[in-house]
């Protein structure tokens, strides 16, 4: 029979705990973390790793004298060391605490399987940041659907900037969760900014993964996570536009430094691409026919730079030249903007790209974002010349439909969210200047009666099936 606690050695088994940590623990990481704490094993008791995944404990047996190697029933991950650690010194103390070795076996099922079985609910931080980090990455991308990886530098940022920033918050990934440590989060959290609103919704599905989910829920239940702070939506108008391109033109060409020269006018074109077509900074890296002609599904695309290509329609790759997949996926962009803007902001006059080091699409738009601010552009959204393209297309009498399309995304996003960012002036001339889009068949022809014109004669039938696109 075991004796009781008293005559046992006491042993601090907190000294097997290995130290807290906040970075994430791959199966590199994992076999490290194995490999050391295995040193704190006791000398007759010993762990063993086979098949490179399951964590076994070594001990001569007390009845034949021969090792024997049996299951810790644990799983190879940072909690499953840590108790499997603690396990050893269980079985060392065992070992010799029996009164009759045969008994040890079914001591052994006692307390060291099924205390296994009774703790399987009961995971660490780190165990739980593993398994939303499997999730995430056995999923797919929301809007391309296509199935995420750690090979992708996107994916992997993504992750890092969604569920990263709030597993770091927790400062001891060994622990088990624990209200104290989310209110103590919560605390951290600037509430009712995005950023808590995101966290609010990470720190939900750690607490549905807790063993003491109830309760954590319950708690977050109570925490007003809803965003109320919104950063100013900045807009601008074509002609401000056009002056601060123009400016800013002359100065980069006044530089006497080759290289400034050369990266200021990529980032420049780049600028008034997307006052043209509503692209996002990095989906420019995305483009496939700007100076070439692209093929794809026996449909070829004319360079944009070529001016006998009327139509300028642009295909967008799903990644960008340095590996980077865009928000959107596989895409057809068509000009938003008038030829006339086209022409005042030289779009055929394509520059080159600007030389970008960092792979992660984040670098772009940063590079972007001070390419405006060093250059005093009076706006430094990003996507503030994205929305200024979609109004320019409904000025330019392009259907709705059309510009969704073009832009990548839905009707409905174009109707609630992009036309919450007008810009007054833009508003003002597309209020005023609505006559002057093209009219509908019968109202043309109305029109031209009006003015006298024999819609009958032929060379006019001939102008309106042109015009108009009607079919024989």
């Amino acid at each position: 029979m075991l004796h009781t606690k008293k005559h046992l050695k006491q042993q601090n088994f907190q000294d097997v705990i290995v130290s807290s940590g906040n970075e994430y623990t791959g199966y590199a990481d994992i076999l490290a973390l194995y490999k050391s704490k295995a040193q704190d094993c006791p000398t007759e008791v010993q762990l063993n790793l086979q098949h490179q995944k399951f964590l076994m404990i070594q001990f001569n047996d007390p009845v034949t004298g021969k090792l024997t190697i049996e299951s810790s029933g644990e799983q190879f991950t940072k909690g499953g060391i840590i108790n499997a650690v603690r396990k050893c010194w269980l079985i060392d103390h065992a070992l010799k605490s029996f009164d009759h070795d045969d008994n040890f076996l079914a001591w052994y099922n006692q307390n060291i399987l099924s205390e296994t079985k009774a703790n399987t609910q009961i995971k660490t931080y780190g165990e739980i940041f593993e398994e939303l980090e499997t999730a995430y990455f056995s999923g797919t991308h929301k809007n391309t659907k296509r199935k995420r990886s750690k090979d992708s530098v996107n994916d992997v940022h993504s992750f890092e900037s969604f569920y990263g920033k709030v597993f770091k918050l927790f400062p001891d990934w060994n622990a088990c969760p624990s209200i104290s440590d989310f209110k103590c989060v919560v605390e951290n959290l600037a509430l009712g900014t995005k950023t808590a609103k995101d966290a609010g919704s990470i720190l939900k599905k750690i607490a549905d993964l807790s063993h003491d989910s109830k309760q954590l829920t319950e708690y977050l239940s109570s925490v007003d996570f809803k965003q109320k702070i919104f950063a100013e939506k900045q807009s601008i108008d074509y002609q401000t536009f056009l002056q601060w391109y123009q400016s800013t033109k002359s100065k980069i060409l006044a530089s006497r430094n080759h290289s400034h020269q050369e990266s200021g006018l990529a980032w420049l074109w780049i600028c008034a691409m997307g006052v043209v077509y509503g692209l996002r900074p990095s989906e420019i890296a995305a483009a496939q026919n700007i100076n070439t002609a692209f093929t794809i599904d026996r449909v070829t695309f004319p360079p944009i730079t070529d001016t006998k290509n009327h139509d300028k329609l642009l295909y967008l790759g799903e990644f960008t030249f340095n590996g980077c997949s865009i928000k959107t996926g596989v895409r057809i962009c068509r000009p938003l903007a008038s030829y006339q803007a086209m022409t005042e902001l030289e779009i055929e006059q394509f520059p080159g790209m600007p030389k970008i080091k960092a792979k992660e699409a984040q670098s772009i738009s940063n590079s972007y974002i001070n390419f405006l601010n060093r250059n005093h552009c009076p706006v430094t959204q990003a996507y503030a010349f994205r929305h200024l393209a979609n109004q320019l297309g409904e000025l330019n009498g392009i259907p709705q439909e059309i510009r969704a399309r073009s832009l990548g995304h839905s009707v409905s996003v174009n109707e609630s969210v992009y036309k919450k960012r007008l810009n007054l002036k833009t508003t003002v001339n597309l209020l005023k200047n609505h006559s002057k889009q093209p009219l509908p068949l019968a109202m043309g022809i109305q029109a031209l009666h009006n003015l006298g014109v024999d819609t009958d004669d032929q060379s006019v039938q001939l102008i309106l099936k042109v015009l108009y696109q009607i079919s024989e």
